[in-house]
């Protein structure tokens, strides 16, 4: 987990991984395991949120540094 990103547990952590490389929300939530109604209540906290843009904009930064 990278600096300044907080602290989640294994199954948000799977989540956020699953929002990351599913096309559809739905998709993800049953890629991790969870329902949609627990995917959309998690993307509501805010502490998951901030750990879910955080892991996005790396995988944005580590796309630009590539090209």
């Amino acid at each position: 987990m990278s600096a300044g990103r907080p602290k989640l547990d294994d199954r948000a952590e799977a989540v956020i991984a699953a929002l990351l490389t599913e096309r559809t929300h739905a998709l993800a939530a049953a890629k991790a395991g969870i329902s949609e109604a627990t995917l959309a209540r998690w993307l509501r906290d805010s502490m998951f949120q901030k750990a879910y843009k955080q892991a996005r904009r790396a995988i944005v930064d580590s796309a630009v540094g590539r090209l």
